[in-house]
């Protein structure tokens, strides 16, 4: 299983160059993990960049991947993982989400690199 960051989905929605256009990290929503603060964000950025219209369509995309919710267990991690590596809200919640998952981090933000376990797709 693997947790894609919210700038992966957005580089890959955006077919920006950093992630290859015939990458296959995308083939198998059901390996793909999707936490609600992915959902939040990505969601955000299409609303504001392409329409409500587009932030449909992409929606019911992420929902076919695995969608977790928080839990006490999630935000409990985020707390520390926050205090230690000095992240802000959204970015310790989608790495708690990650770690209590044992899913591979897959990320493009550079402050989520600072985790020993995130790695660029």
């Amino acid at each position: 299983m693997k947790l894609l960051d919210s700038s992966v989905w957005i580089e890959h929605l955006t077919e920006g160059p950093r992630i290859n256009a015939a990458t296959t990290l995308f083939d198998d929503p059901e390996s793909i993990i999707v936490s609600v603060i992915n959902i939040f964000e990505v969601c955000r950025y299409v609303r504001r960049t392409a329409g409500s219209d587009v932030e449909e369509s992409v929606l019911a995309h992420l929902l076919t991947c695995a969608v977790r919710p928080l839990s006490v267990e999630i935000t409990r991690l985020a707390v520390d993982l926050a205090a230690q590596y000095k992240l802000h809200m959204a970015d310790s919640l989608i790495a708690a989400t990650a770690m209590v998952e044992t899913a591979d981090l897959l990320t493009l933000d550079g402050d989520l690199m600072g985790l020993p376990f995130a790695q660029r797709p």
